[in-house]
């Protein structure tokens, strides 16, 4: 952290410490409004934060820094809680209304900050990270079966509630008051999938590019070196070409491979991008001890148990890029907006499959499933409606948990079932397309 700050009053308490991106002179938090009638934590990067602030100058509002910190307490201070809707990028904020005695927190839409909480008759906890709680005098962390069942079916815990008791995530798109001694949540931002038919492929795919082309420059706006974690796959390559001909100055480009065989190690693909666009290159190579060693510093930082091997790596190269930038770029995420994964293009084989006679069905799935495990199952799935197949890219197959689950546990679970949030997002998008409506639970 480059700096750290506090602020205590009656009822009330911020502490925060500081990766500084934007105004690294006088970005200082805790921040108050001129006057102290509104304070702020704030993690994360408001994008559009000059034009926001364009917008509320013209409306008298008057600035001291040059942060997007101050930004937003000046758009609640304008638009109370509906500031959220104004803001383009990553956030999780708390600001404190000392005339209302009121607390104001918000995550970003997609949840790419945390904010975890804490909340009892009496108060409430909230911090960027579950190991801030526990330091609060009585907490505890005590693994719930319900989120653990969670875990073993996704291999993550999803939803509002962590793996652990009474620990709550405040969920994506949404926002937090308390005042009066009552707690209310709500969402300010849904997914949608809103399909355009009236313009041709060429149009959509203009569209994509100057989209793309615009949220890159608007990642640009830092004052401390910027790189991005290059994969040499098409996404991370992507973002490479696009920021290559935005900037003056040679681009930093970040790569891990790994030291046991060719077939676990692509960093040739990332060497190809690198040499084609002229970028600085810097690579990690693991080895199987390295990462073996790794694990327990991973866990700590991960807060809750995720199964993904590949976020070990993406560890291991944020540590190889704090040596040479504050801000990298990645192509994390592009899996789910553009279908990368191969496993929905087998969903929409079966959506098509499905319209065949049932009876002509029914003779070729007698003989897929002679053919062995992977026909057996993908024919299994063919008798089921997409809510039903497709529960998921991160899915776990229920057998497995059977034979590690014993029935006392099974007894513990008391009827919960992890896929109900599922069901949640299926209800909601039951008029969309079936690979939106993959999308959009992914």
């Amino acid at each position: 952290p480059d700096d750290e700050g506090y602020f205590v009053a009656a009822g009330v308490g911020f502490g925060f410490r500081r990766l500084s991106i934007i105004d690294l002179a006088t970005g200082h938090q805790p921040m108050a409004t001129e006057g102290g009638a509104h304070w702020i934590v704030f993690n994360g990067e408001v994008y559009n934060y000059l034009e926001i602030k364009e917008v509320l100058a013209q409306k008298g509002h008057r600035f001291r820094t040059t942060s997007d910190t101050e930004v937003i307490l000046h758009a609640y201070q304008e638009y109370a809680e509906n500031c959220v809707q104004h803001f383009n990028g990553m956030f999780a904020f708390a600001i404190w209304d000392v005339s209302e005695r009121k607390l104001f927190l918000a995550r970003d839409r997609i949840g790419i900050k945390p904010l975890y909480y804490w909340l009892d008759n009496e108060k409430i906890i909230f911090a960027s990270e579950i190991k801030s709680l526990l330091q609060y005098q009585g907490m505890y962390a005590e693994a719930t079966p319900e989120g653990i069942d969670m875990f073993m079916t996704f291999g993550y815990v999803t939803g509002e509630k962590t793996i652990f008791r009474n620990i709550r995530r405040l969920m994506p798109g949404h926002t937090l008051t308390v005042k009066d001694g009552t707690v209310y949540v709500q969402r300010y931002w849904h997914l949608d999938y809103n399909i355009d038919t009236s313009k041709s492929q060429e149009a959509h795919e203009a569209e994509l590019e100057y989209r793309l082309k615009r949220a890159i420059k608007l990642r640009l706006r830092s004052d401390v070196p910027l790189g991005i974690f290059l994969s040499g796959g098409l996404d991370s390559s992507a973002v490479v070409g696009l920021l290559s001909s935005m900037v003056a100055e040679p681009l930093k480009t970040f790569s891990i491979g790994f030291e046991h065989g060719r077939k676990y190690n692509e960093l040739n693909y990332a060497r190809l991008v690198s040499r084609h666009f002229g970028t600085e290159h810097y690579e990690c190579i693991l080895t199987p001890a390295e990462f073996q060693a790794s694990i327990p510093d991973f866990i700590w930082y991960m807060d809750e148990p995720v199964t993904e091997s590949a976020a070990i790596s993406l560890y291991h190269v944020s540590k190889l890029a704090r040596e040479h930038v504050t801000v990298v770029l990645s192509g994390e995420g592009a899996d789910e907006l553009f279908a990368g994964y191969t496993i929905y293009m087998y969903m929409l084989l079966l959506e098509h499959y499905r319209r065949l006679p049932a009876s002509m069905r029914w003779l070729l799935n007698s003989l897929l499933k002679r053919m062995g495990y992977k026909w057996a199952k993908y024919a299994t799935f063919s008798e089921l409606p997409l809510e039903k197949r497709y529960l998921g890219v991160s899915l776990y197959e229920t057998h497995q948990k059977d034979i590690l689950y014993t029935d006392e546990f099974r007894l513990e679970l008391a009827g919960t079932s992890p896929l109900d949030t599922i069901d949640t997002i299926y209800t909601q998008t039951c008029k969309w397309p079936p690979l939106n409506r993959m999308l959009a639970l992914d």
